[in-house]
């Protein structure tokens, strides 16, 4: 997307000319050669630029993806439903499938002033793209910041469901070491050097020919630790071709729950998985709001 310009005067260079207008030099680098950069305008010539090279670090108020829902709100948090395939956040000003961007696009856009440094804004923490579940966005700055820096501690309950097309190897608590360099997180359960911890305990909640229905509660939080895991106990997630897994509609990834401290227990009832797993209501209440993590491990 573009947009026109017109300068009122000379400029010797078009760097000095966008640099006026409030843009950063690193910025312009990014999106512009040297020699785009070092062109002389005229006075009155019209210029066309790409909307992200023009609105550095801001969200666009057009949203285009699946619809996300607002759960519940009050003071200090936004608890919102994320559908799968929709990211959390963009990268640039040109991509609307985020949820920062629909947002903006029903109204909140006050909110997202919070943490402005951050692609995340008020965001408390990630999902995958591919994966659904609860978000909270935080409303303060200052409350936002004590969050981020005590999320460890803070986050008493992470909790997801899954679905597997086989029973786990294993349940409990398990651990495993990652690799978080490349595009596909690599899991092991012995210990390598420069690969970083994490830990979940996993309980099986239904096993029938529909699928096997199982509760994740994560103690750290890496980037697709969940399914790095689960794929190498030979056992991937439902819909995760990424990591091996068969193919279906969707990935079957979902976070379910997140409590932190006393200030909020978020849930999100709408799985996603379709009329198969309409009725676990009851199944998924019996788990209780108590982690099978040891809090702070």
């Amino acid at each position: 997307m573009q947009a026109g310009l017109c300068p009122l005067e000379d400029w010797d260079q078009a760097l000095d000319f966008l640099k006026a207008l409030g843009i950063s030099r690193s910025h312009l680098k990014k999106h512009l050669s040297s020699a785009q950069l070092k062109k002389s305008l005229r006075a009155k010539a019209e210029l066309d630029f790409s909307l992200d090279v023009l609105n550095p670090g801001l969200i666009s108020p057009e949203y285009s993806s699946q619809q996300p829902k607002i759960i519940d709100e009050n003071d200090d948090f936004i608890i919102i439903h994320k559908p799968e395939n929709v990211h959390g956040h963009a990268l640039n000003y040109l991509e609307q499938d985020n949820i920062l961007c629909w947002l903006r696009s029903i109204g909140y856009g006050k909110y997202l002033n919070v943490a402005l440094a951050q692609h995340e804004r008020g965001l408390l923490y990630r999902l995958d793209q591919a994966t659904s579940g609860v978000l909270l966005y935080v409303k303060r700055e200052d409350l936002w910041n004590d969050l981020r820096a005590r999320f460890h501690q803070v986050a008493h309950l992470k909790r997801y469901i899954v679905v597997l097309d086989e029973k786990p190897v294993k349940e409990g608590l398990l651990n495993a070491w990652f690799d978080l360099t490349g595009k596909k997180v690599k899991a092991s359960e012995i210990h390598k050097a420069q690969w970083v911890e994490g830990s979940m305990f996993v309980r099986t909640i239904r096993e029938d020919a529909r699928g096997v229905v199982v509760a994740v509660d994560l103690a750290h939080g890496h980037r697709h630790q969940i399914r790095s895991h689960f794929a190498m106990f030979g056992t991937p997630i439902r819909g995760d071709k990424f990591y091996n897994g068969k193919e279906a509609e969707r990935l079957f990834l979902h976070a379910y729950q997140y409590k932190i401290e006393n200030l909020i227990n978020a849930k999100d009832v709408n799985l996603g998985f379709g009329s198969d797993f309409l009725d676990l209501d009851s199944d998924l209440e019996m788990l209780g709001d108590h982690s099978g993590i040891i809090h702070g491990r």
